[in-house]
């Protein structure tokens, strides 16, 4: 979804993290939508993004807690897109109901060319700088410039309780010429490998496949980004060429490190006192050294998702004008995500982990008729068609707390009473139909109208049924007479659309 930044008029792209394999948040054309958090499933009232006829999972199905946060978007190889076109008027997305409130998204994948089989391959490395680090006081100077400031401020009763980290100019923990930042920002990488492999013939099968490897290692120390694809594309013809049948297959896996950050409120930070460090007269292992130096290294999230989707595509042309499409499709989507803190940042109460998982399973079947012609000066188009779609999803969570170590990082490793879990199902159809009409005259003068009506389990008990009506008017100036005879004019393409829906 980041390939859109800058390239389409009206489509906005935010990033809030900078995190690899994060969802950004899209808008087209603003949001008309209420929010939801940007790292969830979807992001801020993110559009329906429609890969190959199959809209992709932005339902809200996430677990009962925070969710596996999981972008199912970040598993689709940039190498395999072909085409990408913007849905963003009123009239343009009624044709996908309710789920086209925020525009849509369409997302064509590569398919295989006649010929001799061609290989493909390419490669790249690159690197992420990090930020320019701030100009900090370090050592025994901010120490002293701390101590200067409180030493001002406080009065003489006061000045006898300064805090223990001002007072131990022996710690080398207190006295170290450490710049935070330099630990905690890198400069960051990038590998990826593609293979493609296509061929075929006109009177036999055309195909294309292709394999994908993509590793990020992310600017901030922890965070990363893992992803495998492979995609099978195949395109053949039956009964005297009128049928085209194409079978698609695609999976993708996905390894997220999200990083090792604190899950508290930052608002309320660990405070690492005199009751947290010891004073520089105790002996300190490395390993506890480590400990209070670096509480964040023993933290853990991760995250990772399995994509799996078969499509299968049947159309039949009765003339050159008139054909039939239908399109059968199925998608099997788990994910897992896996959480570990340390007791020092668990406010005293212990280590704590946590785990979510969820898989969800969407069988759909499309069908619609497709007309056209042209006639004289006049153009016209109709669509007809039906949608029929079932979803099953199933979440689960599980934490632990208060472990007897912090090397304990599962929850099975926890004792029973300190473990709480629970778990949801949903399952939720949707059935459509709609029709589209679509006239111009002489290529300047546009004519849209469209009509959608879905049924949804989700929907009220007495109002099963929405229903989504629209139309568009256009005009191509750029297609005038008056502007072609304007030898000078810089504009190549001058539109006029308004719409409603």
């Amino acid at each position: 979804d980041q390939l859109l930044q800058g390239r389409l008029a009206g489509v906005n792209v935010q990033n809030f993290t900078g995190s690899p394999g994060a969802a950004p948040s899209v808008s087209v054309r603003g949001n008309s939508s209420i929010s939801r958090g940007y790292n969830e499933t979807t992001a801020v009232s993110s559009p329906l993004y429609v890969v190959d006829g199959v809209p992709q999972p932005t339902e809200d199905i996430v677990g009962p807690g925070t969710g596996t946060g999981t972008n199912y978007l970040a598993g689709l190889n940039p190498t395999d897109i072909e085409t990408i076109d913007v849905l963003k008027d009123a009239s343009a997305a009624a044709i996908y109901g309710s789920r086209g409130a925020n525009g849509v998204i369409l997302i064509t994948t590569k398919k295989g060319l006649s010929g001799e089989p061609r290989i493909t391959l390419n490669t790249y490395t690159g690197v992420v700088e990090r930020p320019n680090l701030r100009d900090v006081t370090l050592g025994a100077a901010e120490r002293r410039q701390k101590m200067e400031v409180l030493q001002r401020q406080l009065t003489f009763a006061d000045q006898r309780n300064l805090p223990f980290i001002l007072t131990d100019s022996l710690n080398p923990a207190y006295n170290a010429n450490t710049d935070w930042q330099d630990l905690f920002y890198r400069t960051g990488r990038i590998n990826n490998v593609d293979l493609g492999v296509s061929g075929g013939s006109d009177n036999g099968i055309t195909y294309r496949f292709s394999g994908g490897y993509y590793n990020e290692d992310g600017i901030i120390t922890g965070t990363g980004f893992k992803r495998y694809s492979g995609r099978l594309n195949m395109t053949t013809r039956a009964m005297k060429q009128k049928l085209m049948i194409n079978p698609m297959f695609y999976y993708a896996r996905t390894d997220r490190a999200r990083g090792n950050e604190d899950q508290n409120d930052p608002n309320n930070p660990v405070r690492l006192g005199a009751g947290n460090m010891p004073s520089s007269l105790i002996n300190l292992s490395p390993e506890k050294a480590e400990y209070y130096l670096d509480p964040e290294s023993g933290n853990l999230d991760k995250n990772i998702s399995n994509q799996l989707t078969i499509n299968l595509n049947l159309t039949y042309d009765f003339s050159k004008n008139f054909f039939f499409n239908s399109q059968s499709s199925i998608q099997y989507n788990t994910a897992r995500r896996d959480r570990s803190t340390t007791s020092l940042l668990n406010n005293g109460q212990g280590n704590a982990s946590a785990s979510y998982a969820d898989a969800t399973i969407k069988p759909r079947l499309s069908n619609y008729f497709t007309y056209s012609n042209e006639f004289s000066k006049h153009s016209v188009s109709f669509v007809l068609g039906q949608d029929l779609e079932y979803t099953q999803a199933q979440n689960t969570e599980a934490r632990g707390f208060g472990g007897a170590s912090d090397n304990i990082q599962t929850v099975s490793g926890y004792q029973q009473s300190r473990i709480f879990a629970q778990s949801a199902y949903q399952a939720f159809g949707l059935v459509s139909y709609y029709a589209r009409a679509n006239y111009d005259y002489d290529s300047r003068y546009l004519l849209s109208l469209v009509a959608r009506t879905d049924g949804s389990s989700k929907f009220g008990k007495n109002n099963k049924w929405g229903y989504f009506p629209s139309a568009s008017i256009g005009w191509l100036i750029s297609e005038e007479k008056f502007m072609k005879d304007m030898e000078s004019m810089p504009i190549s393409l001058l539109k006029v659309r308004a719409s409603i829906g």
